[in-house]
């Protein structure tokens, strides 16, 4: 190598200081990029449950009368939020969480993954979340001289219900890939006092 190809090597090195800067408005440049396509995807919403008495005392004190009175709309579990930058053939997949307790004791939280909501006004069906096969689970746990002749009987006591919707991930078809929107479901909570039937 002759000593006029190595000068030329070290003059075509970009100095530390450019080289530096470039690497940081990149890095810069990239950053804002990333942020913004985050950013475009955020939503905000609640959970509601309405129907039941502020004394929290009801007349069902069987799962199934319970799930009835859901299903026939006396108990209506709502669900609304508003989704900013998800096209609107885009839907966002929620993990949808169940926590029970019975006089301040959780007997029992659960969760299913993925379940697809667009934005809007719903009401949900109460199979959505786990609430009924917890109180039947519930009432098959107790001794069978507690059950009276076979009419499953909730146990006495004040219960405590939270339904939450988590995000799991918006399928962005434009990107053809799943991305974790930012953003809070505000959870729905409600207590019942089932008595001696």
């Amino acid at each position: 190598m002759k000593k006029e190809d190595v000068l030329f090597v070290r003059t075509a090195r970009w100095p530390r200081s450019i080289s530096g800067n470039l690497r940081f408005g990149l890095f810069g440049v990239l950053f804002l990029l990333f942020t913004g396509i985050i950013s475009a995807q955020t939503f905000e919403g609640k959970l509601s449950v309405t129907g039941f008495p502020r004394d929290g005392k009801i007349k069902e004190s069987q799962p199934a009368d319970l799930y009835k009175s859901f299903r026939d709309g006396k108990y209506k579990i709502n669900f609304s939020y508003k989704a900013s930058g998800i096209n609107r053939k885009d839907i966002v997949l929620f993990d949808v969480k169940t926590t029970v307790k019975r006089d301040g004791r959780t007997i029992s939280s659960t969760t299913r993954t993925k379940w697809p909501f667009l934005p809007g006004d719903i009401f949900i069906p109460v199979e959505t979340f786990d609430l009924v096969s917890v109180l039947q689970g519930n009432v098959s746990k107790m001794p069978i001289s507690k059950r009276k002749s076979q009419d499953y009987h909730l146990p006495t006591g004040r219960y405590e219900v939270i339904l939450e919707m988590i995000p799991a991930a918006t399928w962005v078809s434009s990107q053809n890939r799943e991305v974790v929107p930012r953003g809070k479901i505000t959870p729905a909570t409600f207590t019942f006092t089932v008595n001696e039937p």
